[in-house]
C-alpha cells in the first residue's frame, strides 16, 4: 500500500504563488508584498518566505537585497531561445514515450485530454491550462528518461507564463486544442515520428503567439524610461 503524501505549508503556498505568477497577478520586476499575501493567503509570513525561497531556485523569482523578492522578467531573446530548447525535448520526450509507454500511461494521458476539453468548453482558461501542462508532463514523464524529464521540468517552470500568454487570443488557443487531439491521436497509434515533429512545432508555435506581447512590453518600457 502507497504512502499518503504530506505536503508541507510552503510547498502549497509555492504552488499558490506560481499560479499567481502565472496568470499575472504577480507582476513581473515588482517587489512581491509579503505581508499582503500573508493576508490574502491565511498564513504567517514563515512559510511565504520558504516558498519564495522555492521560487528563487525554480528561477521565477529574484531575491533583491534589502527590498525583498520580485517575480523574475524574461527577456524577449531568452524566451525565444528557451522555447527553441523545449521544443527539442518534448520532441524527443514523445518519441520516447511512443515506444515505451504502457496502455494505463497513455489512457492516463487520453482522461487528462478529456478533462482539459471540459474545461475549454467552459472557457476556464486556469483550469484548461493546468491539465494542459499535466498532459506535457505527463507524455514527457512515459519517455523513462529521468534525466530528460528533470531539465524539461526546470525549464517548464520558467516558461510557464510564457505558456499561459500563448493562449490569450481565441484562435491560438482552438490551434493548441486541436494540435492536443492529434497529439492524443498520435501516441495511441505509437506513431513516434509524427508525434515528434507535431510536438516540436506546437512547442515553437507559444514563440509565435507570444512575440507580439514582447515586443509591446518592450516598447512600453522604453517609453515610461524615456517619459
Amino acid at each position: 500500500m502507497s504512502r499518503i503524501e504530506r505536503r508541507s505549508l510552503h510547498d502549497v503556498v509555492a504552488d499558490r504563488l506560481r499560479d499567481m505568477i502565472v496568470e499575472g497577478e504577480l507582476a513581473a520586476g515588482v517587489v512581491i508584498p509579503e505581508m499582503q499575501l500573508c493576508a490574502s493567503l491565511g498564513v504567517s509570513r514563515t512559510p511565504i518566505r520558504e516558498a519564495l525561497k522555492l521560487l528563487v531556485q525554480d528561477g521565477l523569482v529574484d531575491y533583491l537585497p534589502k527590498r525583498g523578492f520580485a517575480v523574475r522578467a524574461l527577456e524577449s531573446g531568452e524566451a525565444r531561445q528557451m522555447l527553441e530548447l523545449l521544443a527539442e525535448l518534448e520532441g524527443m520526450a514523445s518519441a520516447l514515450a511512443c515506444a515505451r509507454a504502457s496502455d494505463e500511461g497513455v489512457s492516463a494521458i487520453a482522461q487528462l485530454h478529456e478533462a482539459m476539453l471540459i474545461a475549454y468548453r467552459a472557457s476556464d482558461r486556469s483550469r484548461y491550462f493546468r491539465l494542459n501542462q499535466d498532459i506535457h508532463e505527463g507524455i514527457v514523464a512515459l519517455s523513462e528518461n529521468q534525466p530528460l524529464v528533470e531539465m524539461h521540468r526546470r525549464l517548464s517552470l520558467r516558461l510557464r507564463r510564457v505558456r499561459f500568454l500563448s493562449n490569450s487570443e481565441e484562435r491560438d488557443w482552438q490551434a493548441s486544442v486541436a494540435d492536443h487531439e492529434t497529439i492524443l491521436s498520435h501516441l495511441k497509434a505509437r506513431d513516434g515520428s509524427a508525434l515528434r515533429r507535431l510536438m516540436t512545432r506546437h512547442v515553437l508555435d507559444i514563440w509565435t503567439a507570444v512575440e507580439s506581447s514582447f515586443t509591446q512590453a518592450a516598447s512600453s518600457d522604453i517609453a515610461r524610461k524615456a517619459g
